[in-house]
């Protein structure tokens, strides 16, 4: 084995100085800004989604940040932002892109679509938002469409309208009754955190739209282009900015930042 393809028993050491240095710049940045509050906080929100049209597109936003256990509009509304800038410098090929959006595919707009298409039928068509209005529940399960299924689907089958729409149809139709069952049920009766019952929705989700598209004689898989390599100090500062926003399948920095940023 030569010596540059030898086997590295750990990461870079400058990459991960560089990222602990950023990160603690970065908080001491945040706690030294002015706490704002606003017409956006979150129970304002989820008490007026059940009739306002307006706050059901801000709960949309939340929503793309509601995995990360800090859901808010601005929160959700700098990722997008940062994630749009993101797929355009990869496009452009810029050598600031850093890791090529949505794992070096440029599928990024059809992720996108997926996500914004099924959050449309699950919040307004669906209108899951309504058990609001029992004043049982303080949070419902409607982003588990944003993290897994018909995003993880446009990664897995590539490009195409009919898989766009197959994929946004099915995972709309059965990711929020999956995962309230699961918050409402097995949460209850065994008494453990409810994002243990988010994690088994994204998997059950995962499984039973992956079998499903196998047999379906419409879908037809696309090439992908393969992943990009970095050298280690690189990959390692990279790696840790895009981590985080790897739930949505965006696995972009750039996001990140946006986001904590305006939501702090």
């Amino acid at each position: 084995m030569s010596k540059n393809n030898a086997y590295r028993p750990m990461g870079s050491v400058t990459g991960y100085l560089i990222s602990l240095l950023l990160g603690l710049a970065l908080y001491y940045a945040l706690v030294h800004l002015p706490n704002l509050r606003c017409w956006v906080a979150y129970e304002a929100v989820a008490s007026q989604t059940v009739t306002s049209s307006l706050y059901k597109l801000i709960w949309m936003v939340m929503n793309f940040t509601d995995a990360q256990f800090y859901a808010g509009f601005f929160a959700g509304l700098g990722l997008l932002v940062g994630a749009f800038w993101a797929w355009r410098l990869d496009v452009r090929k810029s050598p600031w892109r850093g890791f090529s959006i949505s794992y070096g595919t440029n599928l990024w707009p059809w992720v996108f679509a997926s996500q914004i298409l099924s959050m449309l039928l699950v919040i307004y068509f669906l209108n899951y938002t309504h058990l609001f209005s029992s004043g049982e529940y303080g949070w419902l399960p409607t982003f588990i469409t944003v993290v897994g299924g018909p995003p993880a689907i446009m990664l897995l089958y590539g490009p195409s309208w009919i898989t766009l729409i197959t994929s946004v149809l099915l995972g709309s139709l059965i990711a929020f009754p999956i995962a309230f069952w699961f918050m409402t049920k097995v949460v209850t009766i065994f008494e453990i955190p409810v994002v243990v019952g988010n994690v088994l929705t994204m998997a059950v989700l995962g499984i039973l739209m992956c079998q499903i598209f196998k047999v379906l004689s419409w879908i037809e898989k696309k090439p992908l282009p393969s992943i990009e390599k970095m050298a280690p100090p690189l990959f390692l500062k990279r790696k840790v900015c895009g981590d985080e926003p790897s739930f949505l399948v965006f696995k972009k920095g750039i996001g990140r930042f946006f986001r904590s940023s305006i939501l702090w």
